[in-house]
């Protein structure tokens, strides 16, 4: 499945990954022209998605860390846990990240902004 692509024409998304597992593996995958290129997960035995890439090449998605979602940003080959449950959405060429908040209490979705390493809630913004 695909979900972006940038202006030079590399799209990501995820694939299921050949495995005996009972459950599917799908991780987050990058296609440059028609070479996938599997971008992994945080935890080896977990699931990643990629859900949007800038015009830098960085990547960022949700990445399954002991049964918890986590945003991950792949940057220069590495993929990071920003510490943040919930899912990444869209990253600009800023490296700014927008998405949505796991919360614990159910309810509305919180939206968050991830700039500089910094997280801001959609609460927190006047």
């Amino acid at each position: 499945m695909a979900f972006d692509i940038n202006n030079v024409g590399m799209i990501v998304g995820g694939s299921e990954l050949l495995s005996n597992a009972a459950k599917p593996v799908v991780h987050a995958v990058l296609w440059r022209g028609t070479t996938p290129q599997d971008l992994g997960a945080i935890d080896r035995n977990g699931n990643s998605i990629a859900y949007a890439i800038n015009n830098l090449g960085d990547v960022v998605g949700v990445s399954e860390v002991r049964k918890e979602r986590t945003v991950f940003l792949y940057s220069q080959g590495e993929m990071h846990d920003l510490d943040i449950r919930g899912r990444a959405f869209a990253i600009n060429d800023q490296r700014q990240i927008v998405g949505a908040l796991d919360l614990e209490e159910r309810g509305r979705p919180r939206g968050f902004i991830w700039n500089s390493g910094k997280v801001r809630d959609s609460h927190s913004v006047n």
